[in-house]
């Protein structure tokens, strides 16, 4: 004897008088219920199967979701709410027969006598109207306004991220052309400025230099890059070694050593040599520069300028000079322009 057939009081009971032999016939043989194919969830919700409800509305809404994270079109979510109630209808009977099997097992737990249950079945069972029914409906009709106007923002703000993701490529592909416009135009520069810059060798060291506004030269025994239709000239007085030169400028006992061994040498020049002003600043990493300005009266009682630039590296000390006949503070951005491109 299977349980339904033990127990038959209890199910009837439960089903209620309405259709109770058919129901019963179609609980044992797991029938197909079209209650259940066009509106399973009021079904479910008048027959007391609340989680049985929950759990399809659950199942509908991952579905609804999927479908249109995906752009699967109307038609094809149309075919899968159909499926979902299709299962629902084949599977009702069983369900339902589940849920009723739950109930009886439930109350025997409780201590509840099977008369005792078969008296609060027929009060609470079948598909009779009561308060937790109303309930139910009213929670599913405000659970389905709540979750569509969810859904609409959730779509929304997933519209709007693609949007503003289209957007940011466009401003992007913009911002690329427009580097890349400008990267062409740096080129076409470069390539002009490279076409005007010539080298000038000294020692084991080089110097770029304006081709428009310099050229090499020899002046009394010394490489010389003259500054066209002027009087500038920049000189390469010469090197002198040292060891450590690079650390030991980095010790401001030195610097001061430096200078004033400088000065002391200048002063005994013929005519002396006066320091207005020093400077120190790093090239790169392999020089470190001090600059000297000096001023001295030559045989007309007249001022002249020298300054002199002493690039130091570890192993030597290159001098150059710059002499003018006049201030040459307006011609000193043009000089330090070669200086600063030393290199070794």
């Amino acid at each position: 004897m299977s349980y339904i057939e033990e127990n038959e009081e209890l199910y009837r009971a439960w089903i209620g008088q309405k259709k109770q032999d058919k129901y019963l016939e179609k609980i044992k043989k797991s029938g197909f219920s079209f209650t259940g194919l066009i509106v399973p969830h009021l079904l479910l919700i008048t027959r007391k199967m609340y989680i049985e409800t929950v759990i399809l509305v659950i199942i509908q809404i991952i579905l609804d979701l999927f479908t249109e994270l995906l752009g699967i079109k109307e038609e094809t979510t149309v075919i899968i709410n159909f499926a979902t109630n299709l299962t629902i209808a084949f599977s009702y009977y069983s369900l339902y027969e589940w849920n009723i099997r739950r109930k009886i097992e439930k109350y025997r737990e409780q201590g509840i006598s099977d008369e005792e249950q078969i008296k609060i079945a027929q009060k609470y069972g079948g598909d009779k109207i009561t308060l937790k029914v109303v309930i139910a409906i009213l929670v599913l009709i405000i659970s389905s306004m709540f979750f569509i106007t969810a859904k609409e923002i959730i779509l929304a703000n997933i519209s709007q991220k693609k949007d503003d993701t289209t957007n940011n490529k466009a401003v992007s592909s913009k911002t690329n052309n427009f580097l890349e416009e400008n990267t062409e135009i740096s080129k076409q520069k470069n390539n002009t400025f490279e076409e005007l810059t010539s080298t000038w060798f000294v020692e084991d060291c080089t110097l770029k230099y304006d081709l428009e506004y310099w050229e090499e030269s020899i002046e009394n025994g010394h490489q010389v890059l003259k500054y066209k239709n002027n009087e500038l000239y920049l000189y390469y007085a010469g090197n002198a070694e040292i060891e450590n030169g690079k650390k030991m400028c980095e010790k401001e006992e030195f610097r001061s050593y430096l200078e004033n061994d400088i000065k002391s040498n200048l002063a005994k020049n013929e005519p002396p040599l006066i320091i207005q002003n020093t400077g120190w600043d790093k090239i790169n990493n392999d020089f470190y520069l001090l600059k000297v300005e000096t001023i001295t009266e030559n045989n007309e009682q007249s001022q002249e300028y020298l300054d002199i630039y002493y690039c130091i590296t570890d192993n030597n000390i290159y001098t150059f000079m710059v002499d003018v006949g006049s201030s040459i503070v307006e011609y000193k951005n043009e000089v330090e322009k070669v200086i600063y491109t030393i290199e070794k």
